[in-house]
Parts: structure tokens; sequence; C-alpha cells
């Protein structure tokens, strides 16, 4: 793995092109093009925010539901696209497989760091709506970059392992969708973990992404450093899952080309 590590460096100018590439994509032809980076979250969060706390009155204890769902919305939002966009990161460029030599493990890469990046942006949204509703800056901060990392382990072994059986199972994009779905609704991010039972918390806490958001809420909303047990455990987790999924990259793509 050290060694596809290094090509990807030596290929850096090329994962570069690929993420800005995206990024122009995905707005190519539209009027907004690249504020939709911002308008999606907002979009998004006006609708959850009226489902859940204006006809389902749900309430969060000690702060204001619509900044609480922000929090929650805007890394799952990266991460959900990053998943699903993974699985068409080899497929999607057949013809490129085909026709030029680069380390593959680039294009789900790039995958990663450009919806990373679109969370990044998204949140110089949310940010000062955070500050404006009375939650100031505190030393908790530093402890961001951490999370992002851990955020970033996770999506990227997660993205590798589907994109590499995207190739030979096709039936894996329509599963994924109802998977992300599940997913999102048994993470705390419409509600808080406090919601859930005792007796099934320790289960609930197996969920890596329930660190991650409680992590981002800890931070940025109660001004404190979130729990580092749980984060080492999704640091774990994500490193765990980043072997399997370059396991199965490595053993897939040999055949990549007869598939593709």
């Amino acid at each position: 793995m050290l060694a596809e590590l290094k090509q990807v460096f030596a290929y850096r100018d090329m994962l570069k092109t690929t993420v800005q590439k995206d990024l122009r994509a995905r707005y190519k032809g539209s009027i907004l093009g690249f504020l939709w980076t911002f308008l999606n979250p907002l979009l998004q969060l006006a609708v959850y925010n009226f489902v859940f706390k204006f006809i389902m009155r749900v309430q969060v204890p000690g702060y204001d539901y619509t900044v609480f769902l922000f929090v929650g919305l805007v890394p799952w939002m990266s991460f959900s696209a990053s998943i699903l966009m993974s699985n068409n990161a080899f497929v999607g460029n057949a013809n490129l497989l085909k026709k030029v030599y680069f380390p593959r493990i680039v294009l789900p890469m790039s995958v990663v760091v450009s919806n990373l990046l679109n969370m990044t942006f998204a949140f110089i949204v949310v940010l000062p709506v955070i500050w404006l509703a009375g939650a100031p800056i505190s030393e908790a901060y530093v402890a961001l970059p951490f999370i992002f990392l851990v955020q970033a382990l996770l999506m990227f072994g997660i993205g590798l392992l589907v994109a590499s059986l995207f190739v030979f199972f096709r039936d894996l994009e329509h599963l994924l969708g109802i998977f992300m779905m599940i997913w999102m609704y048994l993470t705390p991010i419409l509600y808080d973990s406090s919601f859930i039972k005792s007796s099934w918390y320790n289960l609930f806490k197996l969920n890596p992404m329930v660190p991650v958001i409680t992590g981002y809420r800890e931070i940025l909303l109660f001004h404190r450093f979130p729990d580092i047990t749980s984060l080492l455990y999704v640091l774990a987790f994500g490193l765990f899952i980043s072997t399997v999924g370059y396991v199965a990259y490595s053993t897939l793509q040999r055949r990549f080309g007869e598939e593709l």
C-alpha cells in the first residue's frame, strides 16, 4: 500500500486535475454554478427542519434544533455523497483506464477529496450560523482537524471497496442507495443520541459515524472536546476498512480490463 501511495504522490497533479474536473462537472451548465455548493445544504436543511421541527416537533434539550441539524447534516452529506459517487469511480472512467497508465486508486481518492472540499465550503455557511446562535469559538476547535481526518479515512476505505466491487457487481448501485438511507437514520443526524434507549446504546455506538457526528456537535455547539476513545475506535475502524478496501482493490484490479 505504501508503494501505491508513493505512486499517488508522483501523480498528485493528476489527482488535483481530477478533483477540479469533478467540481466543475457537478455544476456545468447550471446558472448558479458553484453557488450550489452553498445552496444544496441550505435547501436540504430547510426541508428537514420543516418536517422534523414544525411537523414532527422534534426538540433537542439545550439547543436550537435548526443549528443542531445543520452541524450534523453537512458532514453526513459529504460522507454519503462520497460513498454513492465512489461506486462509479472506475466504471465511469473505463475509457481512461484502458488508454492511459496511472495509479487507478487516484479515481476513488479524487471523489473523497472533492466531497471533503464541498464539506469545507459548506461549513463556510454553517460557522456564521453557529456563531450567530450564540456558540463562540473555543479551544475545542483544535480537535476539528482530527475528526476531519478520521472521517476522510472512513470515506476513502469504504469508497475504495465500493468502487472495486461495483466493477463486477452492478446491482450494488441500487443496494447502496437503500443502505445509505438506512445508515442515515441509524446515525444521530435528525435526532440526539439521548433518544436511544440505554439497552440499545452500546450497539448504537458501533456505528462509526456516531462519534464523528457527535464529535462535530461537541466542538461546535457545546464547546467541549469530543470523546477521544470513541474517535480512536473510528480511526481503528477506518484503518481496518481501508485495508479491506485496498486488498479488494489490489485483488480485483487485475480483472478490471476484462469487465470494463
